[in-house]
């Protein structure tokens, strides 16, 4: 994909700089100051990542991967990024697609990507996902805007399906501005200046974006509630393109072995009864499989795991952290989650593993997630692999009332 700096006075269609050659599968992409390092990416590991982050937001189809990368300017003299087969790591990678410089508060960050794909098959519809932007985004498919969102932090769908091309060839454009510690919208860590304890500003898609075929009716979202009082797991599907005595039914799996199932309308809560629970906790993670399907339709997978946390007093009368009906002392990092050479990026799933693999060998059995937001996957390998999370919100600086009062958001134009 294509993509360059403007002012953020321009116009809402993209220009049109020289055609650059597009990396196929990727991660984010798009810093403030360094680049992502996308060309690191160990392609084995994509197919699984995309299929866990598909489980996690309640989706699980084939799917295509179409990603945006690089950054360029179109003004004369500007840097335009030339793909070639060299494939750059760590700090020449970022050197090499980066803009290496940040992208200011009174500009725009531009981005433009074709691709090859059929028209939609009878009752299939696309969706185009982006896993997060920072920070203000507005998506052009084909000429047609599609809508904005408002959130650096926060996952977001569009239905691309009417604004297919029939020539097959088709054209996304994102054009995103993000004014930083000039704004007050939550931004975490980050300034255009940093010092102390305060962090090199992120701008742009910094998380997957692909796209997705899904039926009509389809799941759209799953809600996962244990219950070890009631010895459940209840279960809340979200249908889209469905109606309200849609039938749906759930199946629990210990390995491959089904062990509960449930049926009944999209409008009420299921519960699965869960005999003899495995507890989930830091020492034995266990992971109970989950599929969930639309009867004679649409079907995905997910996971599970049985735990209760609670606030409680131990034998002395004094509050502890209790996990399954015991004192937890949970001891772990505040981690920020800042990359060397990606900023809010990993370069590749395997080095998000390894991250936590190391926190794992140091002892803990905690991260306080620090006023950062991370993908899904990484959230899946802590639930693997016995890390359990506190989770920040980012912060802005609620300096007017219109900061205090927002809240993630996507404005679609109305038909």
């Amino acid at each position: 994909m294509d993509s360059f700096v403007t002012p953020r006075a321009s116009s809402s269609s993209a220009p049109s700089p020289g055609a650059i050659d597009p990396l196929l599968c990727l991660r984010g992409i798009g810093k403030s100051y360094a680049a992502p390092v996308l060309q690191d990416v160990d392609l084995d590991l994509l197919p699984g990542e995309v299929h866990a982050l598909m489980g996690a937001n309640g989706a699980g189809k084939s799917t295509l991967a179409c990603i945006i990368s690089g950054l360029v300017q179109p003004d004369a003299g500007s840097m335009m990024l030339e793909r070639s087969s060299y494939r750059p790591a760590g700090k020449a990678a970022a050197e090499s697609l980066g803009v290496m410089k940040p992208v200011k508060p009174d500009q725009r960050l531009w981005y433009r990507r074709t691709f090859e794909l059929a028209p939609p098959k009878q009752g299939q519809r696309w969706l185009l996902h982006f896993g997060a932007v920072d920070w203000d985004s507005t998506v052009i498919f084909n000429g047609r805007t599609l809508g904005t969102h408002g959130g650096g932090y926060d996952p977001f769908t569009f239905d691309i399906t009417e604004a297919i091309a029939p020539s097959e060839t088709q054209e996304l454009v994102v054009s995103v501005w993000d004014p930083t510690d000039a704004g007050s919208q939550p931004r975490g860590k980050q300034v255009l200046k940093p010092g102390g304890i305060m962090y090199t500003a992120n701008t742009g898609i910094w998380q997957t974006v692909w796209l997705e075929p899904v039926p009509e009716t389809r799941i759209e979202a799953l809600q996962i509630v244990p219950d070890l009082d009631a010895g459940e797991v209840r279960l809340s599907v979200k249908v889209a393109g469905g109606k309200a005595e849609t039938q749906i039914v759930a199946w629990a799996f210990d390995g491959d072995r089904e062990i509960a199932v449930a049926h009944g309308p999209a409008s009420i809560p299921l519960g699965l009864k869960i005999r003899e629970p495995k507890l989930w906790s830091p020492d034995q993670p266990f992971l109970y499989g989950l599929r969930v399907g639309i009867q004679g339709g649409d079907e995905v997978r997910s996971y599970f795991g049985m735990r209760k946390i609670a606030l409680a007093k131990d034998e002395s009368g004094i509050n502890r952290l209790f996990l399954n009906g015991k004192p937890l002392f949970q001891l772990g990092p505040l981690d920020q989650g800042w990359w060397p050479d990606g900023l809010h990026t990993a370069p590749t799933d395997r080095a998000l593993k390894y991250d936590l693999d190391i926190t794992r060998q140091l002892g803990f059995n905690m991260i306080r997630k620090h006023v950062k937001v991370e993908p899904d996957r990484w959230y899946y390998w802590c639930d693997t692999m016995g890390i359990l999370v506190w989770q920040d919100m980012p912060a802005g600086d609620n300096r007017s009332d219109t900061a205090k009062s927002r809240g993630p958001r996507v404005d679609r134009p109305r038909p």
